[in-house]
């Protein structure tokens, strides 16, 4: 009986343990470190949220070319083992060029199964994309389409 007692105490520790742990630091720290190694510098972001089945990622920029308030990346366990992705959402994304600033809310793209390494194609949707500072008042439209997109290529409809 004591034996039981001590292994449920145990397992409890180690359980509260996990739970406790700073993950969010870890992979912030790992990702950060990954993306300096493969050459991509300026980039800023903040781990919000950890789960099995996507990261949330906050005050994204990159230099003063563009800010993003907040992206989720969805994948499942096997997909992330695999290295492919099964959806980006960003709530709001801010694009800088020169004066002009491009803002686009609720933008999602989904993945289907790449037909070989290092291709994505899927679809997009984009909620609402305004133009700010323009000389010519533009509303704001909508949109979606497909993409595919290799290492050298990017084609979006």
């Amino acid at each position: 009986m004591k034996v039981l007692k001590f292994i449920a105490v145990c397992l409890s520790l180690l359980i509260i343990g996990v739970i406790l742990a700073p993950w969010t630091e870890w992979v912030e720290r790992g990702l950060k470190s990954t993306l300096t190694k493969r050459g991509v510098t300026g980039l800023e972001f903040h781990v919000d949220a950890l789960s099995p089945s996507g990261i949330t990622l906050k005050d994204i920029t990159f230099g003063k070319l563009f800010t993003l308030n907040e992206m989720t990346v969805g994948y499942s366990v096997r997909e992330l083992a695999s290295g492919q992705l099964q959806a980006l959402n960003a709530s709001e994304l801010k694009l800088t060029m020169s004066d002009q600033e491009i803002h686009a809310t609720d933008a999602v793209l989904l993945f289907t199964p790449a037909e070989k390494p290092g291709t994505w194609r899927g679809t997009w949707t984009v909620a609402s994309i305004e133009i700010k500072k323009s000389p010519y008042p533009l509303p704001p439209v909508a949109g979606e389409g497909s993409f595919s997109m290799d290492t050298k290529k990017l084609a979006v409809q």
